[in-house]
Order: C-alpha cells, then structure tokens, then sequence
C-alpha cells in the first residue's frame, strides 16, 4: 500500500500530543543488512509522512526485535533537555534484543512546519540520543 501525499500536505503524517506516546508495532528483524520502514510506504523513494523513519540494520548477527514509540514533546517523564537547544520530535528506540555488528542507518522525515513555526535553521538540526546524557 503506498501513499499519495507527496507535495501536497506537508503536514500529513504522525503525531504524539497530550503528554501522550504512540506504541509502534514491534518490528521483527532479520539477519543480514535490511531496510524497515515505518510510517510510510517501503516503496517509496523518499519517506514523505511526518515522524516517518527507514532504518537500515547492518549485517545483524540473528533475528531480533526493535521497539519504537513516538513521544509527545510535552511529556513531563522526559529527562530534562540541554537549554538553548529545541526538540521537534522524540522517539523512544529499544533495539536491546538485536545485535547489528555493521551498525544503523537511520533517515527521519521531521516536523519542518514545527521546526519553522519556532524560527529553528534546518541547517543546523541535530539528531540526539539519551543514554544517562543527552549527547
């Protein structure tokens, strides 16, 4: 099944708000280098819905689940995020039942109508991870 939003409605896609989290289907990997995609069509060029992700997983070692949830940005659970620095989307990734010896790709399709409406320089977007410490 494809979508036919590309160009159109930039605004089109998936969203956590209210303190709220959206709980992803579990997504079984397999062994060898894969792409998964979530949100969108697998065969999609370019992925086109908001909070839509495609994770490539490299040369993983055995079969394994990853878990994903999108958060909204207004969750009181969250550790506290560095000042002068503004989140535009937040997602909870649990890959712990998978080993992928060749590493992660990973290409997000981010809110860039929020990013606009708070003045933030697409050039200078970062992608951070928590780990005890935002990095």
């Amino acid at each position: 099944m494809g979508n036919d939003y590309t160009n159109r409605d930039q605004a089109k896609g998936w969203y956590a708000v209210n303190h709220g989290r959206l709980d992803l289907p579990a997504m079984a990997v397999s062994a060898g280098t894969n792409t998964y995609t979530w949100g969108g069509s697998a065969d999609d060029d370019k992925i086109t819905l908001v909070n839509s992700a495609r994770m490539t997983f490299n040369d993983v070692q055995g079969e394994g689940i990853v878990k994903i949830a999108l958060l909204a940005l207004d969750r009181s659970d969250t550790p506290a995020f560095p000042t002068d620095h503004h989140l535009v989307g937040m997602w909870s990734f649990d890959q712990s039942d998978l080993t992928a010896s060749g590493g992660m790709d990973l290409l997000v399709r981010y809110d860039d109508a929020l990013a606009a409406e708070k003045g933030l320089d697409e050039n200078v977007l970062k992608l951070w991870k928590y780990d005890g410490q935002w990095e």
